[in-house]
């Protein structure tokens, strides 16, 4: 049994969506690096790379325009002229100053370094040319600057040049290449990130199903259960494979169809009771019946029984009646004798002892009735 499935849907919720927001934070954080890392490669290509380049395409092009301006130191009229050429010159010699600063504060290649010392006596060299070229200006010695000019200072440029040139290609080199580095940084953190949204909209995915899949599942099977069961039918085969929400619901639908699978056998029981009991009835009935013919058949003998004491009775009264007659004779004969008294007495005793029967008879037949009304009330 999977232990996932014995968490309860809180905790399993929790866990889904815990991965997700995880997911989701290793993808922000890959972002905030990659983009780190592709902010830091930018920031070294603005500050560093191209600051070079820009400094040593500056260094090539105020060596050009001091040049010019030297030149132009030999036609200009009026020394108010003179002077701001010689501000131009000054104003060029500090931004080179400035480049060079500049490069040998941030020049670390080795080929660079060397071109960079390559370039530092040249330049000396030619700044010293144009300056002497400028004194002789201004002592006068026009011819003297003339040749200065064309033997010192044009070589000097040139020379200078020469060394500018490439160590101002190594660095346009260097910042194409950052920004080349850049961009394919930026590309590869476009399919890192790529890579990995991808990865979470299906681990995404996978646990939204997975979610649904561990909840609606077992639902669905309760539910058939409880279809059923609502159908009549109590022989399903109901697992319990959990101990979350539902695990606990399957057990309580579990619980609840042993109950009335118990319940629904008492009943089935009672009702065979029943039915005995109403075929014991029925039984009983016709029994009963039986016997209220047999008391109905008995009462009617009963009932000429009476018959035949009554006429025994009214025959008893007729012979008491015959015997009044003939006790009266016989005190009208008492005189006749002691014998004839006699036999009248005993005929007397005799007809006592009738009555008696007679009374006992009459007390037989009351209970008779008695029964017999008993008998008809049930």
């Amino acid at each position: 049994m999977n232990p996932i499935h014995h968490l309860n849907l809180r905790w399993r919720l929790g866990l889904g969506f815990g991965l997700l927001l995880v997911l989701l934070a290793v993808l922000v954080a890959l972002a905030v690096q990659q983009f780190a890392r592709a902010g830091t490669a930018v920031t070294g290509l603005v500050d560093e790379e191209w600051v070079k380049a820009a400094a040593a395409a500056n260094i090539d092009s105020a060596t050009r325009a001091n040049a010019r301006r030297t030149m132009e130191l030999f036609f200009v009229a009026d020394g108010a002229q003179a002077e701001r050429v010689r501000g131009h010159i000054a104003a060029n010699k500090k931004a080179v100053d400035a480049a060079l600063a500049t490069l040998e504060r941030l020049v670390a290649r080795p080929e660079g370094r060397a071109l960079l010392a390559e370039l530092k006596p040249a330049r000396v060299h030619y700044v010293e040319s144009f300056t002497r070229v400028d004194r002789l200006l201004q002592q006068g010695d026009r011819d003297a600057a003339v040749r200065t000019l064309t033997s010192e200072t044009l070589p000097a440029i040139d020379a200078l040049q020469e060394r500018v040139r490439p160590l101002a290609a190594l660095q346009s080199r260097l910042a194409r290449d950052g920004g080349a580095a850049v961009i394919a940084q930026v590309a590869d953190t476009r399919q890192l990130l790529l890579a990995v949204g991808a990865f979470g909209l299906a681990a995404g995915a996978f646990i939204a199903w997975w979610l649904g899949r561990s909840i609606t599942r077992p639902i669905e099977q309760a539910v058939r259960i409880a279809e059923t069961v609502a159908a009549g039918d109590l022989g399903s085969t109901i697992e319990v494979r959990s101990r979350d929400e539902t695990g606990r619901l399957m057990q309580a639908l579990k619980d609840m169809n042993q109950s009335l699978a118990r319940v629904v056998g008492q009943v089935r029981q009672g009702s065979e009771s029943i039915a005995t009991g109403s075929a014991q009835i029925a039984t009983g009935t016709a029994d009963l019946s039986q016997r209220t013919e047999e008391q109905a058949a008995n009462l009617q003998q009963s009932a000429a029984s009476i018959e035949q004491i009554a006429g025994s009775v009214r025959q008893n009264a007729d012979a008491a009646r015959q015997a009044g007659v003939v006790a009266g004779r016989t005190r009208e004969a008492a005189a006749e004798g002691a014998r004839v008294v006699g036999q009248v007495v005993g005929t007397m005793d005799g007809i006592a002892a009738a009555s008696q029967r007679i009374a006992e008879i009459i007390g037989v037949i009351d209970g008779i009735a008695f029964q017999t009304n008993i008998l008809a009330l049930n």
